[in-house]
């Protein structure tokens, strides 16, 4: 009896409680790429990053998956966690890499939190190359 009672009460206190999927971190797709041009315009890309899918854990800034993650990045900022008015921010920066004078790799990650459609759209620059698509 006293399993049924502790039971109820966790599953009464999930229920007062939602935890949204966004709240703690975003499902995202890519659905566009683009690359910088020599003369400084977007062009389309080689489509390697199209249909790819990346996890965002919103508090540590750790992207997963989609062949750009980040969580051996020394380095992540989230400049604004997002709200009702403002978009999630999130730098990242390697390590400098060896044999390229101590050059480095990075990203920016913006999700449009503020966004009333269920998908928030994002764009995410790194390398050259500009993907947008939705998070969940």
């Amino acid at each position: 009896m006293r399993y049924i009672t502790a039971g109820l009460l966790i599953a009464t206190i999930l229920a007062c409680n939602p935890v949204f999927a966004g709240d703690l971190a975003y499902e995202c797709e890519v659905l566009t790429e683009q690359m910088i041009s020599d003369d400084g315009v977007l062009e389309p890309g080689l489509d390697i990053y199209i249909g790819k899918s990346f996890h965002v854990e919103r508090r540590t800034g750790v992207v997963l998956g989609g062949g750009f993650g980040n969580s051996a990045y020394p380095t992540k900022s989230i400049l604004d966690l997002g709200n009702d008015s403002m978009s999630y921010k999130l730098i990242w920066v390697s390590r400098p890499i060896w044999g390229l004078d101590d050059s480095h790799n990075a990203g920016y990650l913006v999700i449009q939190e503020y966004s009333e459609n269920y998908l928030k759209p994002f764009i995410l620059v790194f390398g050259g190359r500009v993907l947008t698509g939705t998070c969940e």
